[in-house]
């Protein structure tokens, strides 16, 4: 009995770990995309402020410098070099 249990813990153990390293490179590639991201976000400013703010652009403005800011924050810790 003791052998079954010690190797459903080996079992549980290794599926963990792989859980974890799993877990670990998809945050590398989520927090790359957000700093990739955070850096070229701003350049879709320039057309907006370039013709103006009328209308539905102010909900566009607002909704690329929360998404910007967003990716700055979940992007903060990527490191390029």
């Amino acid at each position: 009995m003791w052998n079954c249990l010690m190797g459903f813990a080996s079992t549980s153990l290794r599926w963990l770990k792989r859980r974890v390293k799993a877990s670990a490179h998809i945050e590398s590639i989520v927090s790359a995309a957000a700093f990739w991201l955070a850096v070229g976000l701003p350049f879709g400013y320039v057309p907006l402020l370039w013709r103006g703010l009328t209308g539905t652009d102010n909900i566009l403005f607002v909704g690329l410098v929360v998404t910007n800011v967003t990716a700055l924050i979940v992007g903060h810790d990527y490191d390029p070099w």
